[in-house]
């Protein structure tokens, strides 16, 4: 018993002694002085690959040897197989099994491929934009207004109209626009800003509404324009012969007329100045006065003492009750200052004044350098006369609206006694009308003519132009408009003013500009803006360009 105690007693053998009991030497060894406690030895007990080196795991192949297995293993598959399949087992040996592939969505070579397509459509798209943007057919913008809403002044404007060759100018109602530069500004004039408003909102605050006879707004650079309030008026008061508007200038009191003729226009009832249209200004060389013509209301005592071919009724003065007419028939005079500002006097004879065509409407000066002589343009208003429909005249038989050109005096006041020439009437695909005439000469000696069809009103108006040898013609059209709606995102442009950087409508040197309207919907309703641009005369051909900033 006493032995077999003693044999209890005996302490286990050591690691050390383990390992040679079994003939191995040992790698690590325990320690007293291990940072382990020396009650629990084996908490560090080796890992059986070392206490068992035939147990040790084998060691991962090389770097090398890796890449050689994986290109052995790929080189089995083709390019498609590679970068466009993913393996369906999930067994490694068949991961490059070609049998076992197919074809994933989310392989780097669709993803890459993907991507790629993208990012070409989106170059296509852009460029499709620019080019799109750059020859003007873009309609992404509200109404009348070229590439969305944005400050006329304001030259940061979207990337899009960086390169339409037309700009906004003013967004008022500015209708009828004709420029002068003289030294270093640029004058704009047009009609009256009651005239013309379609779908009017009359709950919308207006000052100085139709106030003025003619508008004036002027410009440093041709981009950025400020209009004048109506105390710059530069037409305050019309000629003898025509209806005077009954509103009186800021800061003073209507008097009342006293001459027979002035007594029989007063006793008319209340009228805005709308009644004044298309301006058309001109330095005079003889003696750098200015020339203002414009068209106006004859008005009754006038107009019943003169002799025409049939009588005038009372409706002409009050054409609300007949269709498609104008408020009454317009004949054209001529006023003279100074300033470029103003003020006009005006003439007490009218220019021309055929009431029994349906009147005359806007008038258009032009200085033949050559022969120092004065011509003026105009518009025979026969639509005034039609049978109803677009502008009162698409309804048979169309009357005819020609453009005339009338010799003037030396002072550009009176006409000659040569008869006007015919330059040009409607045909089938003006619609109702052609109007709003232009003359201009290129330096090559070639007449330009501009004009307008189609209705005013709606988005069939546009701008054209002839071109001929001759100042009274033959003039023969161009191929296509040079402006119509849906061109930079403009609806019914036309009435263009053109003059030249510095020279007169016939002077040589300097670059054209020109100024035109078109329909902008606001919350007043529509309205004629003002919008601008460059124009290069090549051959017959007119080409709009891009005025720089």
């Amino acid at each position: 018993m006493a032995a077999r105690k003693e044999m209890r007693q005996e302490p286990p053998l050591s690691l050390a002694a383990q390992y040679q009991h079994h003939d191995v030497a040992p790698q690590t060894q325990y320690t007293p002085t291990s940072p382990i406690s020396p009650a629990l030895p084996f908490q560090q007990t080796p890992h059986l690959s070392t206490v068992f080196p035939w147990r040790r795991s084998p060691e991962p192949p090389s770097p090398e040897l890796q890449h050689e297995q994986a290109m052995e293993d790929t080189s089995r598959l083709t390019f498609f197989q590679k970068h466009f399949t993913k393996p369906t087992a999930s067994d490694p040996e068949k991961r490059y099994d070609p049998q076992g592939r197919k074809l994933s969505i989310i392989s780097h070579g669709v993803l890459i491929a993907i991507t790629a397509m993208l990012l070409f459509l989106l170059a296509i798209a852009g460029a499709a934009v620019g080019a799109t943007r750059r020859h003007g057919h873009s309609n992404d913008g509200p109404k009348g207004t070229p590439f969305g809403p944005q400050d006329p002044n304001d030259t940061d404007s979207p990337d899009g109209a960086h390169h339409a060759p037309v700009r906004v100018a003013l967004i008022d109602n500015f209708p009828d626009p004709t420029i002068l530069h003289i030294n270093d500004t640029w004058y704009a004039y047009a009609t009256t800003s009651s005239a013309g408003i379609l779908n009017r909102n009359d709950s919308y605050p207006r000052t100085d509404f139709g106030a003025s006879n003619v508008q004036i707004a002027t410009s440093t650079n041709f981009v950025k324009w400020t209009l004048l309030d109506v105390a710059h008026d530069p037409l305050p008061k019309v000629g003898m012969w025509a209806l005077q508007g009954n509103a009186a200038p800021p800061g003073q009191t209507f008097t009342p007329p006293k001459s027979a003729i002035e007594e029989a226009a007063s006793l008319e009832p209340p009228k805005p100045r709308a009644y004044t249209w298309a301006p058309s200004v001109i330095q005079r060389p003889s003696d750098g006065k200015y020339i203002l013509y414009y068209s106006s209301v004859r008005n009754r005592l006038e107009a019943s003492n003169l002799k025409y071919a049939f009588p005038l009724p009372l409706e002409v003065y009050n054409a609300t009750s007949v269709p498609g007419r104008h408020p009454a028939p317009h004949c054209i005079g001529a006023a003279v200052s100074s300033s470029p500002l103003g003020p006009f006097q005006s003439q007490n004879a009218t220019l021309a004044c055929p009431l029994d065509k349906g009147g005359a409407i806007d008038p258009a000066a032009y200085f033949e350098e050559a022969t120092q002589e004065h011509y003026l343009l105009y518009k025979v208003d026969g639509n005034n006369m039609g049978h109803g429909g677009s502008c009162g005249n698409t309804n048979a038989p169309i009357v005819s609206t020609p453009i005339l050109l009338q010799r003037l005096g030396p002072e550009g006041l009176k006409a000659t006694s040569d008869p006007p020439v015919e330059l040009l009437t409607n045909d089938a695909s003006d619609g109702p009308l052609v109007e709003a005439p232009l003359l201009i000469r290129s330096d090559e000696g070639i007449y330009f003519l501009f004009f307008s069809s189609g209705c005013t009103r709606a988005k069939t108006y546009d701008l054209k132009y002839a071109t001929a040898t001759n100042i009274t013609g033959p003039y023969e059209r161009a191929d296509r408009a040079l402006l119509k709606t849906g061109d930079y995102g403009l609806e019914a442009p036309g009435s263009v003013g053109i003059t030249k950087a510095g020279a007169g409508s016939g002077g040589k040197g300097g670059e054209w500009r020109m100024a035109f309207q078109a329909r902008v919907w606001m919350e007043e309703g529509g309205v004629r803006g003002m919008f601008s641009g460059g124009l290069e005369l090549q051959g017959r051909e007119a080409v709009l360009v891009r005025v720089k900033d």
